[in-house]
């Protein structure tokens, strides 16, 4: 016969949500300073190189944000009827690593 013995330990069982949690919160910011960075780097460069000066990410409750403020970057992203579109924002987001998001996130425990 078989005996298999489980055993948990309570302090560190205590401690898993909050383990979770802050997996979360430094998966999300990884992702987000990832995203933000290949942005930049794929961002149109006109004369004044507004656009990828303000290309940022910030954190909301759990939630990232990427962000590129200037007025123009909606047109440069999705195109307009008289230009054509030179994305960054969302190639930036396929060009995610999520093996290093996980990675990170694998730290916590």
């Amino acid at each position: 016969m078989v005996k298999i013995r489980i055993i948990i330990h309570m302090d560190e069982f205590n401690t898993l949500p909050k383990r979770i949690q802050m997996a979360e919160i430094i998966g999300v910011q990884v992702a987000a300073t990832q995203v933000s960075w290949l942005a930049k780097m794929l961002a149109p460069v006109g004369a004044t190189g507004a656009l990828r000066a303000t290309i940022m990410h910030f954190l909301e409750g759990g939630i990232a944000r990427v962000v590129a403020p200037v007025p123009y970057s909606l047109f440069q992203e999705m195109g307009t009827r008289k230009m054509a579109a030179h994305p960054f924002l969302r190639p930036a987001l396929e060009g995610l690593n999520w093996q290093a998001v996980y990675a990170a996130m694998r730290k916590v425990f």
